[in-house]
């Protein structure tokens, strides 16, 4: 079964040594597997649904873009297990990763409500904790969105390699 689903509004406070810096990112029309059995829910990247979003940085600090028909190593995924349904919305709670064009990755725990806009069309709306930027592509400081703009990453809590400089 394929969903068009919608991940929006979603934002985390990471901590970082003297300042928070905020980081937002949505991504639109992917593919989606809901398992009734297990309640799991997965929703991948889908070429052919145009899958598309944005990662950004603060107010005015920029906006890594995701184009339609992006590739690897850029990728964004989320799974999550769907209890407390109901006709229209469930409670989720997963993980998500975001990998930008060159392998950094921004990932996190997931919790929140997912509801059913009809059409097919979903959204998820909840908080991130947990929240971890890894330098792991060329280890270049920044977040490379593959449609352009590379966001710096000083400040934002970096953990480079699984080590939090």
């Amino acid at each position: 079964m394929r969903w068009m689903c919608s991940v929006v509004a979603l934002s985390a406070a990471v901590s970082a040594a003297h300042a928070d810096t905020v980081i937002t990112f949505g991504f639109t029309d992917m593919a989606g597997t809901y398992t009734s059995a297990s309640g799991q829910f997965d929703v991948l990247v889908d070429l052919a649904f145009g899958t598309s979003g944005d990662v950004s940085l603060g107010p005015g600090l920029g906006t890594a873009e995701y184009h339609p028909g992006f590739g690897a190593p850029a990728d964004t995924s989320f799974s999550m297990s769907i209890s407390n349904l109901t006709a229209t919305t469930g409670d989720g709670v997963g993980s998500f990763l975001i990998t930008d064009a060159d392998g950094d990755t921004i990932g996190g725990v997931l919790d929140g409500v997912w509801t059913d806009r009809g059409n097919g069309f979903s959204y998820f709306d909840g908080t991130l904790t947990g929240v971890m930027v890894s330098d792991n592509g060329v280890a270049d400081g920044s977040f490379d969105g593959p449609g352009g703009v590379a966001l710096g990453l000083a400040g934002v809590g970096l953990v480079a390699l699984g080590r939090r400089r």
